[in-house]
């Protein structure tokens, strides 16, 4: 019996070798596709070489140069690289014109609407050098995220409806502008036809009630919700053990693996490892072990800076992977516990740089970010919330603005395309403050409903009532508050200064007071640093932090807000 047992060993040596080498593996990549994801009635296709059309089903790949058509009372949905996605409406026809996706330039569509109405949904672009257009023969849509419905019928012009974010318009039929022709979200445009596109008209009640409209639009949170999905799956995520020793195993299977994968994938894979740590930064927080998720990411953040530290090898390199956990994030919200993950992670951002455009883009992807939250605020009607995402923004687009004209070293090109994105971000910007603005209007005064004099209400004869003056007196006006101010508004501190807040009412009057101990002032996100009544003292090495104050009065509450950068 003995004889067996050194073979028994081995044995369980080679069953634990493969257990521990197993924990590290991640699933195999799906590579990103072209594809028919659903085809309702008679949908054909014709290949770039191919004299006709066939009739195809849902699954089948599309080539570049290919082109789709539609029959009536039919339709088709095509995925882009899982990057973006289009719904074609009956009767439509749309070629492919060009299409490429790598982790060097991003994904790069081109498409043409030739007859009909289609609706395209586009993740946020990430790389500058990316760009996603629909054209027809009238107007070229440029978008870098966003959702949008655009129509082409004969002999008619072309329109474009906006649901999401912000479209550029070019071409011969806009109306020439230095900094670009923008229609943004809740906003229509049409082009072609006798004369130039001036300006934009809002979506139409109609408009948003047709069922193609409503569709479409919950379609669209899907499919981000979708995208997200998919990203946690291709990683493994739900199969990584939170805490404990077989955590600490399956991460240095991990590292074992990334050793002795072929050179060639290795990069690829160490890629694919950090998004899988940081995807479980995010479930850990989530799942109430804040403290454990922070403690790991601040782990990772120091590896992350070690290696950039290498060289521009090493940031090339690690960059997608940075790109890609601004995806993982995206969803995250100023009240939630990870929000601060995000907003480190928004800081890798300019580090992983290949160009001083690429810094300035980065810049514009974290104020994207914030007017992102602003709409996830309003919908969930957290209105001051959404208020400081939007001042927060326009910060951002302020500082980014002096930035891109004062840069050096960026190409001409370069710099026309970061202004056309902070013009867009601008544009946005301005729309959501009006959609702000309208949620927090008093709703209309109740119409006066008048009694006529000839119809008899009682039998009582009614005494008319005394005239005791003719002098009007003039009514005692109160003082009434209308708005509570923060002072500084924004400010600058590092690690282990402090800011006293001031809280100033404002009377309708004119008037004001100091209110500041009367004010309860709270901070999102916490975490940064202590605060004592008014007074903030920062116990961070750099982050935004933005101060909520509430003041009561005469059954009233007020809000204000104020910003402080955290810097090195």
């Amino acid at each position: 019996m003995r004889r067996w047992l050194p073979v028994f060993v081995i044995f369980l040596l080679a069953l634990a070798g493969v257990w521990f080498w197993s924990l590290g593996s991640l699933p195999e990549e799906v590579s990103g596709k072209i594809v028919l994801t659903e085809a309702e009635g008679q949908v054909s296709i014709k290949g770039p070489d191919a004299s006709d059309y066939v009739l195809v089903k849902q699954g089948v790949e599309i080539a570049e140069g290919s082109s789709i058509r539609t029959g009536s009372d039919a339709a088709a949905t095509v995925s882009w690289f899982g990057d973006a996605e289009s719904r074609i409406g009956s009767d439509s026809e749309i070629k492919l014109i060009s299409a490429s996706t790598d982790e060097e330039q991003g994904t790069a569509l081109r498409i043409r609407l030739e007859a009909g109405r289609m609706w395209s949904r586009v993740m946020r672009v990430l790389d500058l050098g990316a760009d996603v257009t629909v054209e027809t023969n009238d107007v070229v849509a440029t978008v870098r995220g966003t959702s949008f419905d655009m129509e082409k019928k004969m002999a008619q012009p072309t329109k474009i409806w906006v649901a999401d974010s912000v479209v550029e318009a070019s071409g011969a039929s806009v109306a020439a502008k230095k900094d670009g022709f923008f229609v943004a979200e809740g906003n229509m445009a049409s082009f072609g036809g006798s004369g130039q596109t001036t300006a934009v008209q809002p979506l139409t009640d109609s408009d948003k009630d047709s069922e193609w409209f409503k569709t479409n639009h919950q379609a669209d949170a899907v499919f981000r919700t979708n995208k997200l999905k998919r990203i946690t799956e291709s990683l493994a995520v739900d199969h990584v053990p939170l805490t404990g020793l077989l955590h600490d195993i399956t991460e240095a299977s991990e590292t074992v693996r990334e050793r002795f994968v072929d050179a060639p994938k290795r990069q690829r894979f160490a890629t694919r490892i950090l998004l899988r740590r940081l995807a479980v930064v995010r479930r850990t927080i989530e799942e109430g072990k804040s403290g454990l998720g922070f403690q790991e990411f601040s782990r990772l953040d120091g590896q992350f800076k070690a290696r950039i530290a290498a060289g521009p090898e090493a940031v090339k390199t690690i960059r997608p992977a940075v790109l890609m956990a601004q995806v993982l994030y995206f969803d995250v919200r100023p009240s939630d516990p990870a929000y601060r993950v995000k907003q480190q992670l928004e800081s890798w951002l300019p580090l992983v740089a290949r160009t001083p455009a690429d810094a300035l883009s980065a810049r514009l992807l974290s104020i994207d970010a914030r007017l992102d939250e602003a709409v996830a605020e309003v919908d969930a009607s957290s209105f001051d919330q959404a208020g400081q995402m939007i001042i927060l923004a326009r910060q951002g687009l302020t500082n980014s603005d002096r930035e891109i004209r004062e840069a050096k070293g960026a190409d001409a090109n370069a710099l026309g395309r970061l202004r056309r994105m902070w013009k867009a971000l601008s544009v946005r910007a301005d729309v959501l403050d009006a959609r702000l603005k309208t949620a927090l209007a008093p709703p209309a005064a109740l119409p006066t409903i008048l009694i006529e004099d000839s119809v008899p209400t009682s039998s009582v004869p009614v005494v008319p009532p005394v005239v005791t003056s003719t002098i009007p007196v003039a009514p005692i006006q109160i003082p009434k508050p209308v708005s509570l101010q923060i002072q500084p508004a924004q400010s600058s501190v590092v690690f282990g200064k402090t800011v006293s807040f001031r809280a100033i009412v404002v009377y309708d009057t004119g008037l004001t007071k100091d209110v500041t101990k009367l004010t309860t002032f709270k901070a999102s996100p916490t975490g940064y640093g202590a605060l004592n009544g008014s007074v903030f003292t920062a116990s961070q090495l750099q982050g935004t932090v933005v101060f909520i104050a509430g003041y009561v009065e005469d059954g009233r509450t007020l809000e204000g807000s104020a910003t402080v950068t955290i810097s090195q």
